[in-house]
């Protein structure tokens, strides 16, 4: 056999070799990582130095390290969107310093669209009573939440006791609407109902109005307005049932 194909064997047979190690290597690791003891996953971090998860999962069992152990992690992966949030949390609530905080929540946002940077700002804007940047971020909690959003309405009417201003910033998502006229029924604040249901008519049409809360939700909303004597929202909302298809007279 040429001397040529002899290397080229030995360099195959020596890379499949090398790959099969290095697979034993990873599953040791991840195998370690799983079992979330402190000398688990100090050794997971050994074996795989630059896993950004285990190292920040290690700064959870290395608490004087965690700062260094996270900053660590988001230079190893800069998309880590949890440990970001992780930094933010220590610098907000434990260092105290809110402007590393907003800052770190922040690139927790940039990095990750989805629903959890979106729901810590919202929170870190609404511990500190900043209005118009909670509100900023309420919506865009809201427009993706893929949880009940209730706990973002309550903190809109604590944030503001102004309906119009809570009204507007929540999206014309059709299960968000009716979700919300939902929470202002239980809430007590039948009047401020109309609206909400008015656009949740415009945004699904005339198509089974009964999916969307016709003879349950709005039902019992028109009751109780008019047991309370509301007269004219109960018909606002009536007159948006009718242009709307919801209701033939």
């Amino acid at each position: 056999m040429p001397v040529a194909s002899l290397i080229v064997r030995y360099l195959l047979v020596s890379a499949a070799i090398a790959a099969g190690l290095y697979s034993l290597l990873l599953a040791r690791a991840q195998y370690l990582f799983q079992e979330d003891t402190l000398l688990s996953v100090s050794a997971a971090v050994r074996l795989v130095p630059y896993n950004s998860a285990y190292v920040a999962r290690l700064g959870s069992w290395k608490p004087k390290e965690r700062v260094a152990l996270l900053e660590r992690a988001v230079a190893l992966n800069p998309f880590d969107s949890q440990s970001w949030i992780q930094l933010g949390l220590y610098s907000e609530l434990q260092a105290h310093d809110l402007i590393a905080a907003e800052r770190y929540y922040r690139k927790a946002a940039e990095v990750n669209h989805m629903y959890l940077p979106k729901w810590t700002l919202t929170n870190f804007y609404f511990r500190h009573g900043r209005e118009p940047e909670f509100f900023r971020w309420a919506e865009a909690t809201l427009a993706i939440t893929p949880y009940s959003p209730d706990p973002v309405f309550t903190q809109m009417w604590l944030m503001t006791s102004d309906p119009a201003r809570i009204a507007s910033a929540v999206p014309n998502r059709p299960e968000t609407l009716l979700r919300y006229a939902w929470f202002l029924v239980n809430n007590g604040h039948e009047g401020c109902i109309a609206p909400i249901v008015q656009r949740l008519i415009a945004q699904v049409g005339g198509g089974n109005p009964r999916t969307w809360g016709r003879d349950d939700l709005i039902a019992t909303i028109e009751d109780r307005l008019l047991a309370d004597g509301q007269a004219e929202p109960a018909m606002q909302i009536w007159s948006s049932m009718h242009r709307g298809g919801w209701v033939s007279q």
